[in-house]
């Protein structure tokens, strides 16, 4: 009997837990079928797709993908595993020792034929609005799914400058998440999924400018906006934060005004719908503040 290659479509995930699933796909299977990760953008032929349920970035490739292939199942990973339309779930931290029970149960469950388009290689009709059987959707659509809150990371060893800067962003209506020493950055921006990182340019042990400049290296984080923070700016300063390839720079304590205005300019730097985009995810401008 031959052995069938399934491919599945990474949807943008975390880098880390990108680079974990090509690894553990690449192992996994038996005599009947073997599983091949691609990227999203690469997956016309893909029969599964794993996406990050609190990303919208990840979400809007499914739903790309779902117009060449509508029948497409979808494993989606969120922190408690609740999270997600489709019925195959998985918790972030049993990603790795859950994936493979959770595609034997997809297969067996049956995969939707690929459309005749999607195996030729060429774009397939507008997707049906019938409902799926693998769906947890309601019958009836509820309307636009509602977009994933923004979210900075926040990294500084300094209680109050942390407590200052969470409070700031909160106003501008973005979501914090802390760090106070350089692996805990590490670790957070391998795994998690931000969209913005204030980073103290100071920080013990691995210093601002050099996680600044290993987040740019990385092909699956280098469009994260790093904005450096430092209680001092001199030309100096300015071209170390630059030749790490930072996307801003504030000198602590900043004014409100000063984290706003940055805050809003890298973040449009990354934002594909502008303005409008980050306000549908609560970002608030200085006109609705």
């Amino acid at each position: 009997m031959s052995t069938r290659r399934i491919k599945i479509a990474l949807c943008a995930l975390a880098g880390r837990e990108e680079r974990l699933l090509k690894v553990a796909l690449a192992r996994l299977g038996g005599d009947a079928a073997h599983y091949e990760a691609v990227l999203a953008d690469r997956a016309a032929q893909a029969e599964i797709a794993i996406v990050d349920a609190g990303s919208e970035r990840s979400l809007r490739l499914l739903a790309r993908l779902r117009e060449a292939h509508p029948a497409l199942p979808a494993i989606c990973i969120s922190d408690d595993g609740l999270a997600g339309s489709s019925r195959y779930r998985l918790a972030r931290a049993r990603l790795l020792v859950g994936i493979q029970d959770l595609l034997a149960t997809l297969v067996a469950d049956g995969l939707p034929a690929l459309p005749r388009a999607a195996r030729a290689g060429t774009p397939a009709p507008a997707a049906s609005t019938a409902r799926l059987p693998w769906s947890t959707e309601p019958a009836v659509a509820a309307g636009p799914r509602p977009l994933a809150p923004l979210n900075a990371l926040v990294a500084d060893a300094d209680e109050a400058v942390r407590v200052a800067l969470a409070d700031g962003l909160r106003r501008c209506g973005i979501g914090t998440t802390a760090a106070t020493s350089a692996p805990r950055v590490a670790a957070l921006v391998a795994n998690g999924n931000f969209d913005l990182v204030l980073l103290d340019a100071a920080l013990a042990g691995t210093d601002g400018y050099e996680l600044c400049r290993q987040i740019k290296r990385d092909p699956y984080t280098r469009s994260l906006p790093v904005v450096l923070l430092s209680s001092r700016l001199s030309p100096f300063d300015r071209s170390k934060g630059a030749l790490a390839g930072c996307d801003g720079y504030l000198v602590k304590p900043p004014s409100e005004a000063a984290l706003h205005a940055v805050a809003e300019a890298v973040l449009l730097k990354r934002s594909v719908d502008g303005i409008g985009g980050l306000i549908k995810r609560g970002f608030r401008t200085a006109a609705l503040r």
